[in-house]
């Protein structure tokens, strides 16, 4: 789908979700103490992956927010004291 189209349904199996989640993990080096802290919603592809499930492969945390603010980024920061976070 593109950003003046409407939706399009794009299968993902679980051993693309599995695949997916590994190789962002390896790619950034994620290890179990590794905390992310996630503005992206769930429902976007980026969110789903390359935050939480990244880093719960690689037997990390996630803080997930309850969406982007910027008024409240530096607090979310000194809350969860991640080691990376993306948005």
């Amino acid at each position: 789908s593109g950003t003046t189209s409407r939706p399009k349904l794009v299968p993902l199996g679980h051993a693309n979700l599995a695949a997916s989640a590994a190789h962002i993990g390896a790619t950034l080096g994620l290890t179990a103490g590794d905390r992310c802290l996630n503005i992206m919603p769930l429902f976007h592809i980026h969110g789903l992956i390359a935050a939480v499930l990244s880093s719960l492969a690689a037997g990390g945390s996630v803080f997930c927010t309850p969406g982007f603010n910027a008024l409240r980024f530096f607090h979310w920061l000194s809350e969860a004291r991640p080691s990376w976070y993306t948005a």
